[in-house]
């Protein structure tokens, strides 16, 4: 559960990443 988490949150600031 912990690492799906992390892996998600890794996902959105990819997102964010892409966004900027």
């Amino acid at each position: 559960m912990f690492t799906g988490s992390c892996k998600r949150l890794r996902i959105m600031k990819g997102s964010e990443a892409i966004g900027l």
